[in-house]
């Protein structure tokens, strides 16, 4: 399988009233067939119009997420406060994963790196600017290292974005827009809402694995987003 070098991003908002249609409403049921759905854009699909750059297929047939502990590194410039709230926001994506996340002891060990960087955006490979961005380095069945890149020169704009590329950062390299979620450049969310917990907590179930093939994992996904709706209530 051919490495691949993403780059993913917050905020785009280009083409979104046309999406608007497919918010689905919020009853158990529609959530879980909506939160299927999303799953499966977010995990194996991303759209072809510039959303991330990817070195290879634009859709992969693979699912990745970490099976492995998340060895992290922190760097550039920042505030107590900054890595603050890095960190939390991390701890939370560890809670509702299950991965473990510790500090790596050299630079050469790392697998996870956020950078704070003092640019007020940056301007990434397909022309358009962002206040932070993901950038994913392997393959979705072996080795992966990902950066995660943090503008401090607003205080606010690293804290409004953080979670989407953390989204990224634990398996979720495409977008949806079909529920509230971080993921989402529609509702332009901040915190994790339900349907972002059940996404994480479902992609980490123990049926689930890095490099899994696309047609093994969608038959498992009602059941498993069922449980952890339940597991998430309102």
């Amino acid at each position: 399988m051919r490495r691949e070098v993403m780059t993913l991003c917050w905020g785009r908002w280009a083409a979104l009233g046309a999406l608007l249609f497919a918010v689905a409403c919020e009853s158990t049921t529609a959530g879980e067939t909506a939160l299927v759905t999303t799953f499966m854009e977010a995990a194996f699909d991303a759209t072809p119009g510039g959303e991330f750059q990817l070195l290879g297929e634009l859709r992969s047939a693979r699912i990745w997420r970490w099976d492995r502990a998340v060895l992290l590194r922190l760097e550039g410039v920042r505030s107590p406060a900054q890595e603050g709230f890095a960190r939390s926001a991390l701890a939370e994506f560890a809670r509702l994963s299950g991965v473990a996340i510790n500090d790596a002891i050299a630079a050469e060990t790392q697998n996870f790196r956020v950078i704070f960087d003092g640019s007020e955006a940056f301007l990434l490979g397909d022309g358009q600017l962002a206040s932070c961005y993901a950038t994913f380095r392997g393959r979705r069945d072996g080795e992966v290292t990902m950066d995660v890149t943090l503008s401090t020169a607003r205080p606010e704009s690293a804290q409004r974005c953080i979670r989407h590329e953390l989204m990224h950062a634990f398996g979720f390299l495409g977008h949806s827009h079909r529920v509230r979620s971080v993921l989402s450049y529609l509702h332009n969310e901040t915190q994790l809402t339900r349907w972002d917990k059940v996404l994480i907590a479902s992609l980490y179930d123990p049926a689930i694995r890095a490099g899994m093939l696309r047609q093994d994992v969608a038959p498992l996904l009602q059941p498993i987003i069922a449980k952890n709706l339940a597991r998430f209530p309102d």
